[in-house]
Protein backbone atom coordinates (compact mmCIF):
# COMPACT_ATOMS: atom_id res chain seq x y z
CA UNK A 1 0.00 0.00 0.00
CA UNK A 2 1.63 3.28 -0.94
CA UNK A 3 -0.69 5.42 1.65
CA UNK A 4 -0.16 5.91 4.93
CA UNK A 5 -1.30 2.54 6.97
CA UNK A 6 -3.89 2.51 9.87
CA UNK A 7 -3.38 -0.08 12.57
CA UNK A 8 -6.86 -1.59 13.40
CA UNK A 9 -8.39 -4.00 15.68
CA UNK A 10 -10.74 -6.41 15.52
CA UNK A 11 -13.19 -6.04 17.74
CA UNK A 12 -16.28 -7.94 17.28
CA UNK A 13 -16.25 -11.21 14.19
CA UNK A 14 -19.48 -12.72 13.86
CA UNK A 15 -21.35 -14.82 11.61
CA UNK A 16 -23.84 -12.69 9.32
CA UNK A 17 -25.09 -15.52 7.22
CA UNK A 18 -23.39 -18.80 6.58
CA UNK A 19 -21.11 -16.86 3.71
CA UNK A 20 -21.10 -13.61 4.85
CA UNK A 21 -18.61 -12.22 8.35
CA UNK A 22 -19.89 -9.07 10.09
CA UNK A 23 -16.55 -6.89 11.34
CA UNK A 24 -15.96 -4.55 13.21
CA UNK A 25 -12.17 -2.59 13.31
CA UNK A 26 -11.18 -0.22 16.17
CA UNK A 27 -7.69 2.08 15.95
CA UNK A 28 -5.56 0.10 17.40
CA UNK A 29 -4.24 2.67 20.00
CA UNK A 30 -8.38 3.28 20.78
CA UNK A 31 -8.09 6.74 18.80
CA UNK A 32 -10.87 8.20 16.42
CA UNK A 33 -10.52 6.61 13.14
CA UNK A 34 -10.70 9.40 9.95
CA UNK A 35 -14.46 9.57 8.93
CA UNK A 36 -15.87 8.76 5.73
CA UNK A 37 -18.79 9.52 2.99
CA UNK A 38 -21.16 7.26 2.35
CA UNK A 39 -19.93 4.46 -0.48
CA UNK A 40 -16.44 4.71 0.89
CA UNK A 41 -13.89 1.53 1.41
CA UNK A 42 -10.41 0.91 3.26
CA UNK A 43 -8.06 -1.64 1.33
CA UNK A 44 -7.38 -4.23 4.10
CA UNK A 45 -3.17 -5.31 3.47
CA UNK A 46 -3.07 -9.40 3.15
CA UNK A 47 -0.39 -11.15 5.02
CA UNK A 48 0.91 -12.41 1.69
CA UNK A 49 0.87 -8.96 -0.09
CA UNK A 50 -1.51 -7.38 -1.75
CA UNK A 51 -4.65 -5.93 -0.34
CA UNK A 52 -7.98 -5.99 -1.05
CA UNK A 53 -11.10 -3.24 -0.94
CA UNK A 54 -14.04 -3.93 1.60
CA UNK A 55 -17.10 -1.24 1.27
CA UNK A 56 -17.47 0.70 5.21
CA UNK A 57 -21.13 0.46 6.26
CA UNK A 58 -23.03 3.01 8.88
CA UNK A 59 -26.49 1.78 9.21
CA UNK A 60 -27.09 4.40 11.91
CA UNK A 61 -29.14 7.71 10.84
CA UNK A 62 -27.93 9.54 14.04
CA UNK A 63 -23.88 9.08 13.26
CA UNK A 64 -22.45 11.74 11.15
CA UNK A 65 -19.69 9.39 9.68
CA UNK A 66 -17.68 12.53 7.94
CA UNK A 67 -15.25 14.06 10.52
CA UNK A 68 -14.48 10.94 12.21
CA UNK A 69 -15.68 7.38 14.06
CA UNK A 70 -14.94 5.05 16.31
CA UNK A 71 -15.09 1.82 14.71
CA UNK A 72 -15.28 0.92 11.07
CA UNK A 73 -18.33 -1.79 10.38
CA UNK A 74 -17.95 -3.85 7.29
CA UNK A 75 -19.32 -7.17 5.70
CA UNK A 76 -17.19 -10.02 3.74
CA UNK A 77 -18.49 -12.82 1.48
CA UNK A 78 -16.84 -15.56 1.51
CA UNK A 79 -15.98 -15.99 -2.12
CA UNK A 80 -15.82 -19.31 -3.60
CA UNK A 81 -13.12 -18.78 -5.90
CA UNK A 82 -11.32 -16.75 -2.84
CA UNK A 83 -7.38 -15.61 -3.59
CA UNK A 84 -6.55 -14.80 -0.10
CA UNK A 85 -8.82 -12.08 0.41
CA UNK A 86 -12.00 -13.16 1.83
CA UNK A 87 -10.79 -16.30 3.36
CA UNK A 88 -8.19 -14.25 5.49
CA UNK A 89 -10.99 -12.05 6.33
CA UNK A 90 -13.02 -14.83 7.17
CA UNK A 91 -10.10 -16.20 9.42
CA UNK A 92 -9.87 -13.09 11.82
CA UNK A 93 -10.65 -13.08 15.56
CA UNK A 94 -11.48 -10.45 18.17
CA UNK A 95 -7.85 -8.52 19.12
CA UNK A 96 -6.52 -9.50 15.60
CA UNK A 97 -4.57 -7.07 13.76
CA UNK A 98 -4.94 -5.58 10.52
CA UNK A 99 -3.61 -2.55 8.57
CA UNK A 100 -5.50 -0.37 6.27
CA UNK A 101 -5.29 2.29 3.39
CA UNK A 102 -7.64 5.44 5.25
CA UNK A 103 -10.94 5.41 3.68
CA UNK A 104 -11.46 6.44 0.07
CA UNK A 105 -14.47 6.79 -1.95
CA UNK A 106 -14.89 6.07 -5.66
CA UNK A 107 -18.53 5.76 -5.28
CA UNK A 108 -19.55 8.52 -4.17
CA UNK A 109 -23.55 9.38 -3.52
CA UNK A 110 -24.51 12.67 -5.40
CA UNK A 111 -25.95 15.35 -3.53
CA UNK A 112 -29.09 17.07 -4.98
CA UNK A 113 -32.73 17.47 -4.01
CA UNK A 114 -34.27 15.26 -6.47
CA UNK A 115 -35.20 11.37 -5.57
CA UNK A 116 -32.67 8.98 -5.55
CA UNK A 117 -32.68 5.35 -6.98
CA UNK A 118 -30.43 3.09 -4.80
CA UNK A 119 -30.02 -0.89 -6.57
CA UNK A 120 -28.00 -2.96 -5.25
CA UNK A 121 -27.46 -6.66 -5.14
CA UNK A 122 -25.97 -9.51 -3.48
CA UNK A 123 -23.21 -8.48 -0.83
CA UNK A 124 -22.84 -5.24 -3.07
CA UNK A 125 -25.81 -4.23 -0.73
CA UNK A 126 -22.78 -2.50 1.77
CA UNK A 127 -21.66 0.84 0.15
CA UNK A 128 -25.22 1.20 -0.48
CA UNK A 129 -26.69 0.94 3.01
CA UNK A 130 -24.60 3.90 4.12
CA UNK A 131 -26.07 5.55 1.06
CA UNK A 132 -29.66 4.45 2.18
CA UNK A 133 -28.71 5.90 5.78
CA UNK A 134 -27.08 9.62 4.58
CA UNK A 135 -30.36 9.87 2.75
CA UNK A 136 -32.50 9.62 5.76
CA UNK A 137 -30.48 11.33 8.10
CA UNK A 138 -30.77 14.15 4.97
CA UNK A 139 -34.60 13.91 4.91
CA UNK A 140 -34.16 13.18 1.27
CA UNK A 141 -36.31 10.79 -0.66
CA UNK A 142 -35.21 8.04 -2.21
CA UNK A 143 -36.20 4.22 -3.67
CA UNK A 144 -34.43 0.99 -2.14
CA UNK A 145 -34.09 -2.20 -4.81
CA UNK A 146 -32.42 -5.12 -3.71
CA UNK A 147 -31.62 -7.97 -5.94
CA UNK A 148 -30.27 -11.53 -4.32
CA UNK A 149 -29.80 -15.25 -5.06
CA UNK A 150 -32.69 -16.61 -2.67
CA UNK A 151 -34.86 -15.03 0.03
Amino acid sequence: MQMSQLRLRVTQASPATARIRALTLQAEDGGVLPGFAPGAHIRVALPGGGDRPYSLINADPQADTAAGVAAYRLGVLLEDESKGGSRHMHGLAVRDIVEAAPPKNDFVLESHASPAILIAGGIGVTPIISMATELVRAGRPFEFRYAGRSR
